[in-house]
């Protein structure tokens, strides 16, 4: 899966935007949403994107499911990098959750992260990107 994120505050400050690609042997399908930016602005966006993706998977009953991503912080945090267990402020609260999500993720499938460059032509990538920019400027047309 390839995932991406969008925050747009000129357009609404409350939302994030998150582009999302399933991809598998058989299967390739585009998909998008709004979601609580939670303080985090477009990073809530693309941990969304990771959380559907990582629905699906399962669903299908996949061992294994690739992850691109062009912010480097999401797989830090995957692995309990800077997470802050206090649950102090909403971000550290997304991180927490992020990260119990991984680590209860990981039990059912293997979870393997690519960092992609953003913006730079990278094929799912800029398609996810564009996805996500799409749901935050559609988002209530």
């Amino acid at each position: 899966m390839a995932t991406d994120d969008s925050y747009m505050e000129d357009i609404n400050e409350k939302i994030a935007g998150a582009g999302w690609i399933e991809i598998s042997k058989d299967h390739k399908e585009p998909k998008n949403g709004i979601f609580n930016p939670e303080n985090m602005r477009n990073v809530a966006g693309e941990i969304k994107a990771i959380e559907e993706g990582i629905k699906w998977a399962r669903s299908k009953g996949f061992k294994r499911l690739d992850i691109y991503f062009d912010y480097a912080g999401l797989v830090g945090w995957a692995y309990g990098y800077n997470i802050n267990r206090k649950k102090d402020s909403e971000q550290d609260d997304l991180r927490t959750k992020y990260y119990d999500l991984i680590r209860e993720s990981s039990k059912h499938i293997k979870l393997v992260f690519h960092k992609v460059s953003a913006h730079t032509n990278v094929k799912y990538n800029e398609e996810a990107d564009r996805l996500a920019k799409d749901a935050v400027e559609n988002y209530g047309k």
